[in-house]
């Protein structure tokens, strides 16, 4: 046989040599007889393109061209194929067979080439049999192998065309999968290199640094490279299966189809799980509706109704948003229906309805709706039947397929039914849920939908859906009533553009969550673009090849399958990315779409290597606007939570500084500005980077937001990111200017806002005592040199050791704070004057420092005066032998802690008890401590009654509600309290925190509960920039990395469905449970009183706002006589979407010693309430501890209830 006219086949270590083919259809003939494969078994031909360097599909069946590579390819799961090349010369057996041979078994895959004779031949074909002998490469042939060791050998050098070959090759092998290797693989392929050729190893740093600098650029090279459309089309048509990685075959590549595949028909396969039983036997006529609704009651419910709605609209159920806008939409358009002078008799009865008694007003509108959905004012309408009521010929008066009937029109109290097939299908309260159960009808009984019902679905989503201004409403209104009023055509063009515009919104939120909420780096989003580009690229590749392979059981023609290939191409998610495609793009579609507020930087000045310094400010005007937009802050501003008790004080609207301002006394709505200043280190604070990045930061809250939102991180508004360096350096009073420019716009033109104008001024600066006294101009310093350490008043370090009480002692107040700063400025040789040092940009005709600087009883109780004390009295009682550090530190170290007591487990105490923890942990430690340890300590102990007398005015200090009694009741406590410290440890001085214990009082009822200016939540802020700092690990301009970030983060926040103030609520595994399972039958009593529909869960536990509720915990039910009703938690309810506390009172009686409560079961079978979380006075759980052969219960705070207005 003449070498020139054959081709050598290999497959599973055979191979044979055979005569050249003619075609490229008998060469899969020949292909399949020699190797005895089925005939229908799928080969594909491959030719080598010798300008890109790689295999491409050949799409027609033409001659093989002489001097050509083919390889073929056969979708089996071990893919084996060959190539070989035409020769155009006739030569005889001696000649050269110029030809290469590519056997991949296993993936493994092995290059040769020269094959000089027909001995040489066999001998390779032996070789391929028994798999041995043959150098086993990882890209490059056997002959370049030998021409580079070669080489080697001569010069030890290589030359340029070598080195490209061999860099090409293995860029080549690299790409196989992704167009785009990470830097991983360039880092592997570039080791490969100097492991197969040692003489290729550089002599310095790792060996292949080069060789990786040469890959990466010749990656880049082909990527510019300018692809042939078959190229293009041959990468979109790759096999699944030649994408496997190499150590992914077998099971688990076919594992990687089938999860391919299963992402793909997940919905259709959800639906037909749900309805293609019920849908198969109505259209077969084999079963009525009445029984079906008996063989499957639980598709009839109207949940499954709201799903199909869903999934048919890709809308949440329709009764979600009709209510919102309901209304404005019959206002507008009954206003325009007026103007007509013939109106159709459904217009005319609404008209009437809307004019005539209460009673038929809220009917008249949902008709309203119902009837214009459909968009035609004449014609095809709604099948409707309204009898006064239900007979047995009520079914029988409409058609069979899935239609509305209304019994009562003339009620009060109107019933909707869905009816279909002349049975009842389900009855609903409102007109909009029985239209949402309409419309998923007739897909369940697989009816074909009315033509205005299909025009109904484009009428919602590009009108209903997108009603959510009275802006818009107005304008789309207008344009609904003129366009469609006498036409019924619906522009399919603009419905397309408005599924776009969606389908883009939707990526950019998924990018911005992505990137915000979970916190990647921008390079991190980038790489997730990308990828979800190849994935949905992949996906409508592989519809296309499934079309495809089942085009004739499909039916499809020709030229329909082109057209359908046409559709499937324009990819509406790559269209949609391209303006998302970078980093920039997406900065400015956040900007101008979801209307984010931007930072903005503002130059400070140089420092000495003449870099320019600069902070970032968030405008708060800007920010102010942004949240009065969000719907639920705008309610919360214009409907203020009142307090009908003058006695009762619960808020700073409560305080005598908000009652005596002069805005907030006069205007409820005036926005309020909760500000805080405070320093945080985003670098280890011990590292050799420490203060380099230390930042100083102001926030602010909006003091209208309802308190049980305002502990939310997210609701937290930035203001300033600035260098500490900065601050230094430039002056406080320069890096405020622009704030301080904004609050005066604020309290003397205010911002419009919905055709509504707000002012509003700062309510207080909250801060620790650093940056509070650095805010106020005061000094910055509580040491020995200073003398006047006080924000509150005029006594020196010397005075305070004896003075235990507010009264008589000189305040500070506005007056003679001006007037120590006028003598400090005319007094050059002091660098302080009363503790002044200089005047505070903050004072304003509205704001002034000595009025609006609150403590913070955070630092100064649970990091100053617990500390202090405790420390002295537990060194007492061990050093007496009272107690062990050993006793103390084992409780403390095996408590069994509750839920939210674990949280925060305070840490050991050191040997020479010296307390240091955290804020949360000392509160932690306060309350738990007795019951851990006074069991052994006498009650007569006089160091023990301090600690118990410390803890309970820490109780009363932390309440967020108080009386005027109270805080009466709280100026003797601390008075004696601070005279029993100093008769116990008279060597001891009193600490300026203990000092500032004295004013509490006052500012209790200047603010109002102090725990709404603690810095708690707003320290938590910090954790967030530095976790954010970490992740981005960018420090060229970290405040403005930071703030940019946030800015976003904020941004997506407003997108939420539930609104910008969201409640954060979880729920633990639930389980359906009967009413008879209820034990004892006294609660199953309470629990049928309730009269609860539908189906009970129970629920493993529940969350809300980071409050974790389990069975076993108790709650505070009620006040009797001023003292707590303690409540157990039974059992846990679900019921509708609503959750519900089967509770159990205890008795309960103070025991001063423990500082808590001792709880006892009620004898007999007790007393059982059923509420709802929202029942409850106090909502913080509470755990039971073991002591002494007893319950107790220590509360965090002292509770006085609240009435509000």
């Amino acid at each position: 046989m003449a070498l020139s006219n054959s081709i050598l086949l290999s497959y599973e270590k055979r191979s044979i040599l055979c005569s050249l083919p003619s075609s490229l259809s008998e060469l899969k003939k020949t292909a399949c007889s020699k190797f005895s494969l089925d005939s229908s078994t799928s080969i594909i031909i491959q030719s080598y393109n010798e300008s890109w360097g790689e295999y491409i599909d050949v799409l027609r069946d033409d001659e093989l061209i002489p001097g050509c590579k083919y390889r073929l390819i056969l979708d089996l799961p071990s893919i084996l194929y060959v190539e070989g090349s035409c020769s155009e010369k006739e030569n005889n057996s001696s000649d050269v067979l110029s030809q290469d041979l590519k056997v991949a078994n296993n993936f493994d895959l092995c290059e040769f080439s020269s094959l000089k004779n027909s001995s040489e031949l066999n001998k390779l074909s032996s070789s391929v049999e028994s798999n041995s002998g043959l150098e086993v490469l990882h890209s490059a042939s056997l002959h370049f192998s030998s021409c580079l060791n070669e080489a080697l050998k001569k010069k030890m050098t290589l030359s340029r065309v070598l080195r490209a070959e061999l860099v090409g090759a293995y860029c080549r092998s690299i790409t196989i999968n992704t167009k785009y290797p990470s830097s991983i693989m360039i880092t592997d392929a570039a080791r490969k290199i100097v492991t197969d050729y040692q003489y290729l190893k550089e002599t310095i740093g790792t060996g292949y640094g080069g060789w990786r600098q040469a890959i990466r650029d010749k990656l880049k090279n082909l990527r510019r490279f300018d692809q042939s459309e078959e190229v293009k089309r041959r990468k979109k048509n790759i096999k699944i299966s030649s994408a496997v990685p190499v150590d992914q075959q077998g099971d688990i590549g076919n594992g990687f189809k089938t999860s391919l595949v299963e992402q793909l028909v997940d919905q259709s396969c959800e639906l037909d799980e749900s309805f293609n039983t019920r849908r198969k036997e109505i259209v077969e006529g084999k079963m009525k509706v009445g029984i079906l609704k008996t063989k499957f009651p639980s598709l009839f419910s109207k949940s499954e109704m709201e799903k199909e709605f869903y999934r048919l609209t890709g809308k949440l159920n329709l009764f979600q948003y009709v209510p919102k806008c309901l209304d404005s939409y019959c206002e507008k358009l009954n206003t325009l229906l007026i103007g007509e002078k013939k109106l159709p008799v459904w217009a005319q009865t609404i008209k009437c309805m809307l004019d005539g008694s209460d009673r038929n007003v809220q009917v008249a509108k949902e008709m309203l709706v119902l009837v214009t959905l459909p968009v035609h004012f004449s014609e095809h309408q709604l099948a409707l039947t309204y009898p006064p009521t239900v007979t047995e010929s009520f079914t029988e008066e409409g058609s069979a397929s899935p239609h509305l009937g209304i019994v009562g029109l003339e009620t009060k109290t109107p019933k909707f039914y869905v009816l279909a097939e002349h049975q009842i299908v389900l009855q609903l309260s409102t007109l909009s849920e029985a239209l949402a159960v309409l419309v998923a009808s007739y897909y369940i009984f697989h009816c074909e939908y009315p033509k205005q019902w299909k025009k109904t679905l484009l009428f919602l989503e590009s009108f209903i859906f997108q009603m959510n201004n009275e802006e818009s409403f107005s304008s789309d209104t207008n344009n609904f009533v003129s366009d469609n009023l006498n036409d019924s055509n619906f522009d399919i063009d603009t419905h397309e553009t408005d599924f776009e515009t969606k389908l883009k919104q939707h990526v950019a939120l998924l990018l911005l969550k992505a990137q915000e909420k979970h916190m990647l780096p921008l390079s991190t989003t980038q790489k997730l673009l990308q990828d979800f580009n190849s994935l949905c690229e992949m996906q409508t590749d592989y519809i296309t090849d499934k079309i495809k392979t089942n085009i004739v059981s499909l039916g499809i023609t020709a030229d329909s399958f082109l057209k359908l290939n046409s559709i499937l191409k324009e990819n509406c998610i790559s269209k949609s990315t391209d303006s998302l495609s970078t980093n920039y793009k997406r900065m400015h579609y956040y900007e101008t779409e979801l209307q984010t507020v931007f930072p903005i930087e503002y130059p400070l000045g140089s420092n000495i290597f003449n870099k320019t310094c600069s902070f970032q400010y968030v405008s708060i005007l800007s920010t102010l606007k942004f949240l009065l937009m969000q719907d639920d802050v705008f309610q919360q501003v214009i409907n203020p939570i009142g307090n009908s008790d003058n006695n009762v004080v619960s808020s700073f609207n409560d305080g005598k500084f908000a009652k005596s301002h002069l805005l907030f006394s006069t205007n409820q709505e005036a926005l309020q500005i909760n500000m805080f200043c405070d320093e945080f280190e985003v670098c280890n604070p011990l590292g050799v980077h420490r203060k380099t990045h230390k930042i100083l930061a102001f926030y602010y809250i909006l003091g209208n937001i309802y308190p049980e939102f305002r502990s939310c991180v997210d609701n937290i508004q930035l203001l300033i990111l600035v260098k500490s360096t900065y601050v230094k350096k430039f002056g406080i009073n320069m890096i405020v200017e622009p704030l301080i420019k904004d609050l005066n716009i604020l309290d003397s033109h205010g911002i419009s806002v919905r055709d509504k104008t707000f002012v509003g001024s700062l309510s207080f600066i909250s801060g620790d005592n650093l940056g509070s006294n650095m805010i106020g101009g005061f000094v910055e310093s509580f040491s020995n040199k200073v003398n006047y350490y006080c924000r509150t008043c005029l006594c020196t370090k010397t005075e305070v050791q004896n003075i235990f009480s507010d009264e008589n002692i000189s305040l500070r107040t506005p007056q003679n704070y001006e007037q120590h700063v006028t003598e400090l400025l005319t007094d050059n040789t002091k660098d302080s004057l009363y503790g002044i040092k200089r005047s505070s940009p903050f004072n304003s005709n509205l704001f002034h420092v000595t009025r609006g600087l609150p403590p913070d009883i955070a630092h100064d109780m649970l990091e100053g005066v617990a500390p202090y004390e405790v420390s002295l009295i537990l060194t007492f009682l061990i050093k007496t032998g009272v107690i062990s550090l050993d006793y103390i530190n084992r409780q403390i170290e095996t408590w069994p802690y509750g839920p939210l007591d674990s949280i925060d487990r305070p840490a050991l105490i050191p040997k020479k008890c010296k307390i240091s923890q955290t804020a949360a942990r000392m509160w932690t430690l306060l309350r738990l401590l007795p019951l851990m340890c006074a069991t052994i300590i006498p009650e007569d102990n006089l160091h023990w009654k301090l600690f118990i007398d410390l803890k309970e005015i820490i109780e009363i200090v932390f309440a967020p509600i108080l009386t005027v009694d109270y805080i009466a009741y709280l100026r003797i406590r601390i008075n004696e309290h601070l005279q029993f410290f100093k008769e116990l440890y008279p060597e001891k001085l009193i600490i300026p925190k203990q000092h500032f214990l004295i004013h509490y009082p006052l500012h209790l009822l200047n603010f109002g509960p102090l725990r709404n200016c603690w810095t708690l939540r707003f320290e938590a802020k910090h954790y967030y920039f530095k976790k954010l700092a970490v992740v981005g690990k960018n420090y060229k301009n970290i405040t403005l990395t930071l703030a940019n970030r946030h800015q976003l983060r904020q941004a997506y926040q407003a997108t939420h469905s539930n609104g910008y103030l969201q409640c954060n609520r979880l729920i633990g595994t639930i389980k359906e449970i009967e009413l008879v399972s209820i034990q004892p039958k006294t609660a199953q009593v309470v629990v049928k009183e309730k009269n609860l529909v539908g189906l009970l869960y129970s629920v493993s536990y529940f969350c809300i706002n980071s409050l974790k509720y389990v069975c076993g915990l108790y709650v505070v039910r009620k006040l009797v006589n001023d003292e707590p009703v303690f409540s157990k938690i039974k059992l846990i309810i679900s019921n509708r979407d609503k959750i519900f506390f089967l509770l159990e009172d205890y008795k309960s009686f103070y025991y001063q010693h423990y500082g808590s409560y001792k709880v006892m079961k009620k004898i007999g079978d007790g007393d059982f309430f059923l509420a709802e979380v929202s029942d409850l006075p106090f909502l913080y759980p509470l755990t039971s501890y073991f002591s002494n052969g007893n319950w107790y219960i220590s509360l965090k705070y002292v509770l006085v209830s609240k009435v509000t207005s």
